[in-house]
């Protein structure tokens, strides 16, 4: 191990996590000298830290001294300029794409369409996308007094524009007016005594009725309401429309960036070209060497043009497909399918060519084949016991005719070919059974078939921007080309019970298709589930519940910030214990903590309790909603203790982060108001942030 001088390692641990072991991280680096160093470092004999030193720290242009203070050269905007410039010399040097994969970027992009989520999520490699979900928020918020959704330029310079505003705000108010509706027939179709819950995760299910502890009862009452809320949320999402805003979250490297950026200015669409030109000023602030060739791609944005002039009768396909397609239909498939994996199987543990093992596999017996088999899948305990590679020698190709709204889900898997069409209203739309059920399918299929009328005329001048009026119902086709341990993940996972029913009868299918042609393949897909359910997300929610009080019960922190939170809390009205710190949501969001219970102190109750007439103030979640309860009695005794459950999705396991959270609430208290005060303060920022608050008696 090669060892550094005190000054050297002084220098080096603002840079590396540790000097004196083979791993390390690196840290306090621009994202763009990262690169370059790596890149350095794959054609150099000398070790990562030495190169650092020799080739990047002691280099005055680099700007890496200025950036830890070692220097009296320029300020830090000064420095990371200087490193830029540094690794761009570098880049070009190596002349190698793969160079910007070294380096990368989190972006946010708020606002974006449904339409241009797709565009955005078409690259496969490189990046990691997350998008707001249609099934645990309700889209039925305006902004400014309007419905959430996309005014897209080329359609309001039109005469179609007071139609296209009409239209979409007829889909928001029906979406919006359903709710109670549905909800209150889900709950009466559905009552929460038809269903069994665990009092813990060790204990077998108890029907509602019969559970007596009031923890349990309260763990059963939360987890049924938000499966009731999925429920609704499931159908009432085939109303919106395409354009509907939505925000997303991207972690990419540098070439993926890049690539992406090409391709939305490549697009026909205003809107992809407005967010790369954003996407792309943004990311210039932080790894503008990796994004600094981003260019439209004129032999992208050609492809429809050659394609309509070399063959127009492809594209009257466009406006004349079948309202009665078949959901899914299995185009093609290896015929030898079964031989093949075999042989891939017997592979890695032989000697012999794979042109010897496939002549063997075809004079097996079928019982040797099936043991061959037996052996390599092994068994299965969870689907995340994924068959090997050898499954991956057989293809599958489906055609699909699906929503758009089971699409939007279906397209996040990637390691899969899929190609879709313009969205448009030519293959008719789904109606949820829930909606027909309930008498409400009237309202619901009047406001699809205005979307379609508006489709249609917007669509015979503008095709492109027509996808905006289409609401998620209407189904749209795509094709999938997948390999057998693709399909493996893809029909085990989609098919479970919480997931969307639209999507999961896809994946059902899938699986039918595969069992058809081949069924000793498909007989180890052990954990497809061909059941239907009423609820789908109960188990799901009910497990979540049991997870929270196994950790809730390990953390408990004295805290009373949130019920004495002052509307005053703003920019410098708060101690500086972290910067930006100005509101109660930042406190939570800066804080990271989720998934565990505050304890709020009997004492901290009394005092609030001794306020008089103002009382305490009672929050609890319902329906991810922040309700206010009646004031508690003056009279209830400092035993009767009370907690506040914090939920967020990132799982924290440091007992340090929750004394320093423990110390930021109550270090923020300004003044005691009241629960209509607190509601208003601290309710849109929480669920924008996916935070619910119970406080449970």
């Amino acid at each position: 191990m090669e060892t550094f001088s005190e000054q050297e390692t002084q220098i080096l641990l603002n840079f590396c996590s540790n000097t004196d072991k083979p791993v390390f991280v690196l840290k306090n680096l621009p994202e763009a000298i990262k690169g370059a160093l790596f890149s350095r470092y794959s054609r150099s004999t000398k070790s990562l830290r030495r190169l650092l030193l020799d080739e990047f720290l002691s280099s005055k242009e680099s700007g890496l001294m200025e950036l830890v203070g070692q220097g009296t050269g320029p300020d830090l905007a000064a420095a990371t300029l200087k490193a830029e410039e540094f690794y761009n010399r570098v880049l070009d040097g190596f002349g190698d794409d793969s160079v910007g994969e070294l380096g990368g970027a989190h972006v946010a992009i708020e606002d974006v369409s449904i339409v241009n989520t797709k565009i955005l999520q078409d690259a496969r490699v490189g990046g990691s996308p997350l998008e707001k979900s249609t099934r645990y928020v309700y889209f039925d918020q305006k902004r400014d007094g309007k419905w959430l959704y996309y005014r897209e330029p080329a359609i309001m310079a039109s005469p179609f524009a007071n139609d296209y505003l009409t239209c979409m705000d007829n889909l928001f108010e029906t979406y919006s007016r359903l709710i109670p509706s549905l909800t209150k027939y889900v709950q009466e179709a559905w009552p929460i005594d038809d269903f069994g819950f665990q009092p813990d995760k060790n204990s077998a299910p108890i029907n509602f009725r019969l559970i007596t502890d009031e923890k349990s009862i309260r763990r059963a009452k939360t987890a049924y309401s938000a499966s009731v809320r999925a429920k609704v949320c499931d159908a009432l999402r085939y109303l919106l429309p395409a354009s509907t805003l939505t925000n997303m979250g991207f972690y990419g490297n540098g070439r993926f960036w890049q690539n992406m950026i090409s391709r939305l200015y490549s697009s026909p669409l205003a809107e992809s070209h407005n967010i790369g030109i954003a996407i792309n000023s943004e990311l210039g602030t932080e790894i503008k060497p990796f994004v600094r060739r981003a260019k439209k791609d004129d032999y992208i944005s050609t492809r429809e043009e050659r394609m309509k002039s070399s063959s127009g009768v492809i594209f009257s396909f466009l406006y004349g497909g079948s309202v009665e397609a078949k959901r899914v239909t299995l185009v093609d498939h290896e015929k030898d399918a079964l031989n093949k994996i075999v042989s891939a199987c017997l592979y890695p543990y032989s000697n012999q060519s794979m042109t010897e093992l496939n002549a063997r596999a075809l004079v097996m017996h079928s019982w040797q084949k099936k043991e061959i088999l037996d052996s390599y899948v092994g068994d299965r305990k969870t689907r995340r016991d994924k068959p090997g590679r050898a499954f991956e020698q057989a293809y599958y190709e489906f055609d699909i005719c699906a929503d758009y709204g089971a699409y939007r889900d279906i397209h996040r898997h990637r390691i899969l070919t899929q190609e879709r069409q313009l969205l448009s209203c030519m293959h008719g739309f789904e109606t949820p059974e829930e909606l027909v059920q309930s008498g409400l399918d009237t309202e619901y299929s009047d406001a699809m078939v205005s979307a379609k009328d508006l489709y249609n005329r917007v669509a015979s001048r503008m095709p492109h921007e027509a996808q905006y009026c289409v609401p998620l119902g209407y189904r749209i086709r795509w094709r999938m080309k997948m390999n057998l341990r693709e399909a493996y993940h893809f029909c085990e996972i989609r098919s479970g019970m919480q997931g969307h029913t639209s999507y999961r009868r896809v994946a059902q299918d899938i699986y039918r298709e595969i069992k058809r042609v081949d069924p000793v393949l498909a007989s180890y897909m052990d954990f497809v589930d061909l059941k239907e359910y009423p609820l789908g997300r109960i188990n799901a929610e009910i497990n979540k519940e049991n997870k929270l009080m196994s950790l809730g019960a390990k953390y408990y922190l004295d805290t009373s910030a949130l019920m004495r939170a002052s509307d005053e809390l703003g920019p410098g009205s708060t101690p500086n214990i972290l910067p930006g710190v100005d509101s109660i949501g930042s406190l939570l969001m800066q804080a990271e903590f989720n998934r565990c219970e505050l304890y709020w102190s009997p004492t901290v109750k009394a005092e609030l309790i001794g306020r008089g007439s103002k009382g305490e103030a009672t929050i609890r979640v319902f329906e991810n909603r922040l309700l206010m309860l009646p004031p508690a009695k003056s009279d209830v005794s400092e035993s009767q203790s009370q907690y506040i459950r914090v939920i967020k999705n990132k799982l924290i396991n440091n007992p340090k982060d929750f004394e320093v959270l423990n110390h930021l609430l109550l270090s923020s208290v300004r003044k005691f108001v009241t629960a209509d005060r607190i509601f208003r303060l601290v309710e849109p920022e929480l669920e924008n942030l996916g935070i619910e608050l119970i406080l449970i008696p």
